[in-house]
């Protein structure tokens, strides 16, 4: 049920990373700060086609998406003796994503559970953007009801209605070593 594709092209990557590392206090103490920018073009995924077809999907090229981002990462010894030793590691990361190209529509719908419930990659926004139904609204914003059931009505069309991407993550872990024994917690 997957359409083939003979005008299929490789993915391609580029990326440019700079970053600086500092040690202090004999190694009891670093910073790690990375920039990067991404750039990955004719990007392959399977993406829905219409049912009439034939087929349920096709494998495609995609376009160009973009990421930027930070990585900031401390490490520090903040106890160390000859039989116990704690390390704490903190790790930042924020990353942007931007679909710059997604093909000759501008759009394409990855799939999902239904046709109207899914992922979608939408030129101008960030990448895996979730595509479903919102509720209906007037001209000013405010939502129709049923004043039967009391439910909003749904809108005519589908649209995207969320982001998964996070602004940023960070992670915080803590090694202690007794003679030979780590105990970690994440």
């Amino acid at each position: 049920n997957v359409l083939g594709n003979s005008a299929l092209k490789p993915e391609f990557t580029t990326e440019i990373e700079a970053g600086i590392s500092a040690v202090l206090l004999n190694s009891r103490l670093s910073f790690d700060v990375t920039y990067f920018s991404r750039s990955s073009t004719e990007q392959i995924a399977t993406a829905s086609v219409a049912r009439s077809s034939g087929f349920s999907s096709q494998v495609v090229n995609i376009g160009e998406l973009t990421n930027k981002g930070w990585e900031v990462g401390v490490d520090a010894y903040p106890i160390v003796t000859e039989d116990f030793k704690w390390n704490s590691y903190i790790a930042f990361t924020k990353i942007k994503s931007l679909i710059v190209d997604a093909g000759p529509n501008g759009e394409i719908f990855i799939g999902g559970p239904g046709t109207s419930l899914g992922t979608i990659q939408r030129n101008g926004f960030p990448y895996g953007q979730i595509f479903g139904t919102k509720n209906a609204r007037d001209d000013e914003g405010n939502l129709l009801i049923d004043k039967a059931s009391g439910l909003p009505f749904a809108a005519e069309t589908s649209d995207i209605i969320g982001d998964p991407n996070p602004d940023f993550t960070v992670g915080f872990t803590n090694s202690f070593t007794y003679k030979g024994f780590t105990l970690r917690a994440l």
